[in-house]
């Protein structure tokens, strides 16, 4: 263009958007980020930046606290039935009387 007698500043602007669009490309192709999920990033970075708002009157549990009451808690729950058995003796007897004729 400019050999052509262009001036200058003309064939920059014609000329800027051709560089603009392949730098573009350039950092798309050896970026991690492809053009859909980069435009999704700025939108979310740029314009839905809310702050995030917490409860302010809560008071936070103390973790040894909960440590300690998990451990007690498992002490007490631990707890062995035993069954009762009751022995008739006088089948007791009659069995062994059986077992000893065999």
């Amino acid at each position: 263009m400019i050999k052509s007698g262009t001036p200058k500043a003309t064939a920059l602007v014609f000329s800027l958007p051709l560089f603009i669009l392949c730098v573009f490309i350039a950092f798309f192709k050896y970026s991690e980020l492809t053009l859909i999920p980069f435009i999704a990033k700025m939108i979310r970075t740029y314009f839905l930046d809310v702050t995030k708002k917490f409860q302010i009157n809560r008071e936070k549990p103390d973790p040894t606290a909960i440590a300690i009451g998990k451990s007690r808690k498992t002490d007490q729950t631990v707890v062995i039935h035993q069954k009762e058995y009751i022995v008739d003796k006088k089948k007791l007897a009659t069995l062994k009387s059986i077992a000893q004729q065999q």
